[in-house]
């Protein structure tokens, strides 16, 4: 299995993965383009005490650029007013933006547009083209500090990749790529990503739970490059698709890919985490399946049955949850495992051991409701709904997904 390298500068402390002092005394590097003399300078005199540089450079240099950029300041004001004379200081500096994530090969760098307190507002647009924050010039140095510190940090808790986690997921592209878009793909630097966010026009994503591997797995892609793929997928010239038909394209590659996965990590051992996140992607699969393949429910079923048997309460009882919700959802014998009285006995098990994980009250709420037990079944959406809302639980976006659809859940019960 090939190992995947990490630079260290791009690994997280273990103590404590807000703080900047991730670098471990290694200098960054910042670049300014199209800043105002009176930012850069300032700029220059707080970033030096915390180990980064700042030099002036040009999008075109980004590319080549000797260090590699750490972060990126773009000014808002300072636009040649020849490049204005089409568009609108708004529009050049998306485009900029654009330019720039490019010239970044899409790295996880992040972008600060420096903007004046008139334009403060009008500049929020470009948090959806890709900068990761707005900063108000004049700036305010503990403002901009904070800004820095927090974009430095990573995304979760953790400082390692998992190469066996990651691996299928990498070469299971490589190979799709190659097989059904004919297209040569090379694998390049791995990284810690800084933020969720994905840099891509379109993006088609894998959620997963597990101790080692949790949250998501993403494909992003520049939009021609997305277009080109799924033409090569079908035989067609990239002009004679639909906008559905690239959708459903890059979500047929994803399939692929998890399926490639799938097999991958199975091969891998038996550890828990291995047998439940095959599982979890084999039941994406079918989810997102026109016609489920024969047999698919049945090897799900086998992979959270094996998850259970190996450690029912790993990752906040997610072995439970899963296999409570198959058994639900499932048509009965003959036709498949389907059990709704365990199923609701799997359920109440994970909501008993892990009462702070909203999934495990949103589930418990659906396989209730699915016996006919309204009642207790609002109660149950009501828990996890508020959970999000109690300061003990920390309110992550997937804690916030589940808080929604429990609250639309009650919505439709109670009309």
């Amino acid at each position: 299995m090939n190992r995947i390298s990490i630079k260290a500068q791009d690994l997280l402390k273990q103590s404590d993965p807000r703080l900047i002092d991730v670098l471990r005394g290694m200098k960054q590097t910042a670049y300014s383009i199209n800043c105002r003399v009176a930012d850069f300078e300032f700029l220059r005199r707080i970033l030096i005490p915390e180990q980064i540089s700042l030099e002036e450079l040009k999008i075109p240099e980004l590319a080549q650029a000797d260090p590699p950029a750490d972060m990126i300041f773009l000014g808002w004001e300072e636009v040649q007013l020849e490049e204005t004379q089409h568009f609108s200081t708004k529009e050049v500096v998306g485009i900029m933006l654009t330019k720039i994530r490019e010239a970044l090969s899409f790295r996880d760098v992040p972008v600060f547009v420096l903007a004046g307190r008139t334009f403060e507002k009008e500049a929020q647009v470009m948090l959806k083209l890709g900068a990761n924050r707005v900063l108000s010039a004049p700036l305010d140095r503990q403002e901009a500090i904070g800004a820095i510190r927090s974009e430095l940090s990573f995304a979760g808790t953790r400082s390692t990749i998992d190469a066996r986690v990651v691996n299928p997921f990498a070469e299971g592209a490589m190979k799709v790529f190659e097989s059904m878009a004919k297209t040569s793909a090379e694998r390049e630097q791995v990284l810690l990503k800084k933020d969720y966010r994905l840099l891509g026009d379109i993006s088609a994503m894998i959620m997963i739970t597990g101790e080692r591997a949790a949250g998501s797995v993403a494909l992003t892609f520049e939009s021609g490059l997305a277009w080109t793929l799924v033409g090569r997928m079908l035989g067609a010239a990239p002009s004679k698709l639909k906008p559905e038909d690239v959708y459903d394209g890059i979500g047929e590659l994803t399939n692929m890919i998890s399926g490639f996965a799938e097999t991958a990590l199975a091969a891998n051992g038996e550890s828990v985490e291995t047998v439940f996140l095959c599982g979890a992607l084999l039941g994406l699969q079918l989810e997102t399946a026109r016609v489920p393949g024969p047999g698919k429910v049945s090897r799900v079923h086998e992979y959270f049955e094996r998850a259970v048997e190996l450690d029912p309460l790993f990752s906040d009882g997610a072995p439970l949850r899963a296999l409570g919700t198959l058994l639900v959802k499932a048509p009965s014998w003959p036709a498949g495992p389907g059990d709704v009285e365990r199923g609701i006995e799997l359920l109440t098990r994970a909501v008993l051991e892990h009462r702070d994980d909203p999934a495990n009250h949103y589930y418990f709420g659906e396989a209730l409701l699915a016996d006919g037990r309204r009642q207790e079944a609002e109660r149950s959406f009501l828990y996890a709904a508020h959970l999000c809302r109690d300061s003990a639980v920390p309110c992550t976006a997937i804690c916030a997904k589940y808080a929604r659809a429990a609250r639309e859940q009650v919505r439709k019960l109670r009309s």
